[in-house]
């Protein structure tokens, strides 16, 4: 599990909520129907494979929620040619490594688990504007900002907050993802961990001062619901990105874990 500064939990998660109400990540759902030549579907294979990528660097959980958010943002603010939608992934990645990673993958590499589909000219170019429309307002709290403090203050055990961190990232894949607060994703994670593990006071998930917009039982539950059953008919796809991943030793198998409710 990430460290968190104990000392100043409740601080650091107070920032995050002001953080999260001035930004307002949810303002961005919808972008999808203003694209005229990738969809949902696409989305999710994209975010899928650079679940892949992103393990096969040995990157930092941060870097993936970063990396995501980056791509919809952008998406949010220009259309984007087909071809050039793998592309934008692989930039989105590099600008995300620049701020969370201390080693930084080659551009050669990064071009390589593309099969070699650009040149690295092209990509330093996406990079270019991707931070020119954004404007290098890049920094937006994500779910596991709030999961992993969420987690340190319920005190998960190791099992406990993977499985919540495999719901969180294999959520990412749903376009709905968008419509949420992170803050809220992050609650319904805690609760769908606290509910299977049946870990008593669950109902801490409801408190309202967990989310910047005070979000309501029904609500949490609602998310959570809508989480579980998006991964249930995930499992029946070809997108097994995050299942592979989280059934893995080092994420104590918690996919494995899950397919055998």
């Amino acid at each position: 599990m990430t460290q968190v500064a104990v000392d100043y939990i409740q601080e650091i998660y107070a920032n995050l909520l002001i953080d999260e109400r001035n930004k307002n990540p949810k303002k961005i759902a919808g972008f999808m129907e203003r694209q005229n030549e990738i969809n949902a579907q696409m989305r999710s294979i994209l975010i899928d494979w650079l679940i892949d990528v992103h393990l096969r660097f040995k990157l930092r959980a941060t870097t993936l929620f970063f990396t995501v958010r980056i791509i919809d943002n952008y998406l949010y603010l220009k259309l984007i040619k087909r071809c050039n939608f793998q592309l934008l992934g692989i930039a989105a990645l590099l600008i995300a490594c620049k701020h969370e990673e201390i080693y930084i993958p080659k551009l050669d590499d990064l071009i390589y688990v593309t099969d070699n589909a650009y040149k690295k000219e092209e990509l330093v170019q996406m990079e270019e504007d991707v931070l020119d429309i954004l404007k290098f307002n890049i920094l937006t709290p994500s779910p596991l900002d709030f999961y992993q403090i969420i987690a340190k203050s319920f005190s998960f055990k190791k099992k406990h907050y993977y499985l919540g961190r495999f719901f969180m990232e294999s959520f990412l894949l749903d376009i709905n993802y968008t419509c949420y607060s992170p803050s809220v994703i992050a609650c319904a994670c805690s609760y769908i961990v606290m509910k299977y593990y049946k870990i008593e006071n669950y109902q801490r998930c409801y408190d309202k001062r967990l989310t910047s917009e005070g979000a309501s039982q029904e609500e949490i539950k609602s998310v959570a619901k809508e989480m579980c059953f998006f991964i249930d008919n995930l499992n029946k796809t070809e997108l097994k990105g995050a299942k592979n991943k989280f059934s893995l030793s080092k994420y104590e198998q918690v996919a494995l874990e899950c397919n055998k409710e």
